[in-house]
């Protein structure tokens, strides 16, 4: 790890000031992507990127600062390029045109989502489609007719839980439709485990 994300560290022709800004204040708020959400505009506004964390350290509150800095430090923009190489991730900016529509709406949208697989479905017309992971075998039934009958007209979008969720990706995947799965965790990290193989189809 570099001791910190500075304009050494940063390459304009990968990524611009607000970019590697996002990508920076995902890693140091990524238990609070409104707070992320909040202190983006400054990393648009300035070129350095010390600079512009400098400015939302001053704003922060006593109690967060010390655990904001340190995982400031221990970012580094070099190190996360290589390990989305490594694993197929790309990011997709808030600013770039296939970012979710309907994502974009929230008031805290996050400045960066991180995705695998073909981007191109991000713009296609979605339904969610979510429930219980406990499912009854009458609710099994349902969500994969459902989805059968909705695939051909809409990406299905679920979160890759036991239960509905799975149920509905199985599906979708099953009428040549697509899907798209929203994680809980980082995309390097499958939950549940045994939706590993369901994951990468």
């Amino acid at each position: 790890m570099t001791s910190e994300p500075s304009s050494a560290s940063f390459k304009p022709a990968d990524f611009s000031p607000s970019q590697a800004g996002a990508l920076a204040l995902n890693a140091v708020f990524f238990d609070s992507p409104r707070r992320a959400a909040d202190y983006h505009a400054l990393f648009g506004s300035l070129s350095d990127l010390q600079d512009a964390w400098g400015l939302v350290e001053s704003q922060l509150p006593d109690r967060l600062r010390p655990v904001a800095a340190a995982r400031w430090k221990a970012f580094s923009l070099v190190d996360l390029k290589q390990k989305l190489s490594q694993s197929d991730i790309e990011p997709v900016f808030k600013t770039d045109s296939d970012y979710p529509s309907g994502l974009a709406e929230l008031a805290d949208a996050p400045p960066v989502v991180y995705i695998r697989g073909d981007r191109s479905v991000l713009g296609r017309e979605g339904i969610a489609i979510v429930g219980s992971r406990e499912m009854t075998e009458y609710g099994r039934q349902v969500t994969h007719q459902f989805t059968l009958d909705l695939a051909p007209y809409f990406t299905i979008i679920s979160g890759l839980a036991k239960g509905v969720d799975g149920v509905a990706h199985r599906a979708a995947i099953q009428a040549g439709g697509t899907t798209i799965a929203v994680f809980g965790t980082g995309l390097d990290r499958v939950f549940p485990a045994e939706h590993r193989d369901l994951a990468a189809q």
